[in-house]
């Protein structure tokens, strides 16, 4: 059955399957688009993620009694199938991210999504990787990284000099909200539950990086790191303010 699927350009991609689609979108992007500087791998990525990503619908304007679950063996395939298909959906450019980067000692070269998928669910399987699952129902509508600073070596590498034991830190790097549950209070939810866990983790304290947005302002791209005042809510302090973000930590001693 043949694949058709809308280029950002709005031009119809088809290709003889869905496994076909990216060689197909990649040949579309490279002769009609010679300006676009993005490398293959990159352009494959988003080709695969227009085939898999499910069409975004409007934001509700009601959501249902939201619950939240942590990270776990009996999750992992709802966490997969958030990844896979609601967290990105309408955004195929970002939808190969897989919350991986801070688990990196540098931002990752391009890699095939499929490749970037499997070693987060490495990380999770081994302990490395933790979080919380928001849902509304049985529907995974919101993700929070929260896993140790010392296993989130791209932020510990900037945050050692001013933390006494890394080890004790909780570090809240990354929110991804289903699209349609944004706005709703999805992110201080999943806040709440890592404040509220972080004692029986063993945490000293918890920190969070939210970029250095104005209050009110809204930057496109800037929200997966929380903002500010939701940080500031929750008893968080700011203790550095550097060039793009500030760290803002909250002590549980």
């Amino acid at each position: 059955m043949t694949t058709t699927r809308p280029c950002p350009c709005g031009a119809a991609v088809r290709s003889p399957s869905d496994d076909e689609f990216a060689d197909e979108f990649l040949a579309h992007v490279r002769g009609d688009h010679p300006d676009w500087p993005y490398p293959d791998g990159s352009v494959r990525n988003v080709g695969d993620a227009l085939v898999r990503l499910r069409p975004p619908g409007p934001r509700l304007d009601e959501v249902g009694a939201l619950t939240t679950v942590a990270l776990g063996p009996d999750v992992l395939d709802d966490w997969l199938r958030f990844f896979d298909v609601e967290a990105f959906a309408g955004d195929p450019v970002n939808a190969s991210c897989y919350c991986l980067e801070p688990f990196e000692s540098r931002p990752p070269e391009v890699e095939p999504w499929r490749d970037r998928r499997a070693a987060m669910v490495e990380h999770i399987e081994t302990g490395r990787a933790f979080g919380y699952l928001a849902y509304d129902g049985d529907l995974p509508v919101g993700w929070v990284n929260a896993s140790w600073l010392t296993h989130q070596v791209l932020y510990q590498a900037a945050r050692t000099a001013l933390v006494d034991d890394p080890a004790d830190v909780i570090a809240v790097t990354c929110f991804a909200i289903r699209p349609e549950h944004r706005q709703h209070g999805v992110a201080a939810l999943l806040l709440d539950r890592v404040v509220a866990d972080g004692p029986g983790r063993g945490a000293a304290s918890i920190e969070g990086y939210p970029f250095r947005v104005g209050r009110g302002q809204q930057v496109p791209g800037a929200g997966f790191r929380g903002s500010r005042t939701m940080f500031e809510d929750r008893g968080f302090e700011r203790i550095e303010v550097r060039e793009r973000d500030s760290v803002m930590r909250l002590d549980l001693s």
